[in-house]
């Protein structure tokens, strides 16, 4: 049955901390609506707004996921990211696709790979092509019958244009509630000649 499915994402806060010195970063914070819509067997669209009062940023994205069977799954992207904090109002188009590949191991557990081309058009900067890859783990399980998923990821950036290499860890857990889905995750970034950085992720 098509429906459309309602996701208010209001508040996003994410606080880094140094591996080196434990000092805080400054909290930094996102109003997020959007919705996704089921459209049958091809797949599902998603689309969200955002506004980051603490950065005065706003991004709007586009995301269509095509199904094409329970292994494989297609998504172009198109976001559009604005940051009003600088004086220039640094601009960027980005267009994404992705590729992602599911194996289930059993009606809990299945192992996912997701690759996926990001290009960015920037006004303020030289444009950058990103290739990324997602590994990971992906559990679930139900509690009092409401779905709740548990997963571990490790996703390597790769700058197409310079080689620089980034690799972030990634653990979480969200509930799928009938109007809402709260996702609790941590993940930590490792760059070289950086130091690491970890942040909170709190979707509600």
């Amino acid at each position: 049955m098509n429906r459309l499915k309602i996701i208010i994402l209001f508040f996003t806060l994410s606080i880094s901390a140094s591996l080196k010195s434990q000092a805080i970063d400054a909290p930094h914070s996102f109003v997020v609506v959007g919705f996704t819509a089921n459209m049958g067997n091809l797949g599902k669209l998603t689309t969200f707004g955002g506004y980051s009062p603490t950065d005065n940023s706003y991004i709007a994205r586009v995301l269509p996921t095509f199904t094409i069977n329970k292994y494989i799954s297609l998504t172009p992207g198109y976001a559009f990211f604005q940051d009003y904090e600088s004086k220039s109002e640094n601009a960027e188009h980005q267009i994404m696709a992705y590729a992602t590949f599911t194996l289930p191991i059993s009606n809990k557990l299945s192992i996912t790979d997701r690759n996926m081309y990001y290009y960015q058009i920037k006004n303020y900067a030289s444009n950058t092509a990103t290739y990324r890859n997602r590994l990971g783990l992906n559990y679930k399980i139900k509690v009092k019958d409401i779905p709740v998923s548990l997963y571990a990821h490790d996703e390597i950036y790769i700058n197409l244009e310079n080689g620089k290499f980034r690799n972030r860890v990634y653990v979480g857990s969200s509930v799928s509630l009938s109007w809402l889905t709260p996702q609790l995750m941590y993940y930590m970034q490792s760059e070289k000649g950086k130091t690491n950085k970890h942040y909170w992720m709190l979707s509600l």
